[in-house]
Parts: structure tokens; C-alpha cells; sequence
């Protein structure tokens, strides 16, 4: 995950190259995960006019 260390402010591109990334991961050891986003990722993603947040907050549970 080197290539996203000091990425900076977020926008769409970058947004869906983690995603993507993730993606992958997750399909490489057979998981699955679900991802709700809000405030200005949700800007960042829907509307693509504003750079987001620095972070991306979560929250992990292991219940299915």
C-alpha cells in the first residue's frame, strides 16, 4: 500500500483508485466488505467538485 502513503487531499480519482485497490485485496482472499461513505467523500464521489477530507473514517465489525 506504499503508493497511497502523503496522497494528500482526496479527490473522485483518487477515491477510486483506493477503492479499486481495496477491491482487489479483498477479492484476492475471498472477502467481502461493505463500505458506507458521508460528508465530503459522499461530495468527493457523487458531485466530483471539491477535494475531501484528508482521512477516511471507519468503522470495522466482524458480524455478517
Amino acid at each position: 500500500m506504499d503508493k497511497f502513503n502523503n496522497i494528500g487531499l482526496m479527490d473522485k480519482s483518487k477515491l477510486l483508485k483506493i477503492f479499486d485497490y481495496l477491491n482487489e485485496r479483498l477479492k484476492e482472499n475471498q472477502l467481502q466488505l461493505e463500505i458506507t461513505i458521508y460528508g465530503c467523500s459522499v461530495m468527493t464521489m457523487v458531485y466530483d467538485n471539491r477535494p475531501a477530507t484528508n482521512d477516511i473514517d471507519c468503522i470495522f465489525s466482524d458480524q455478517l
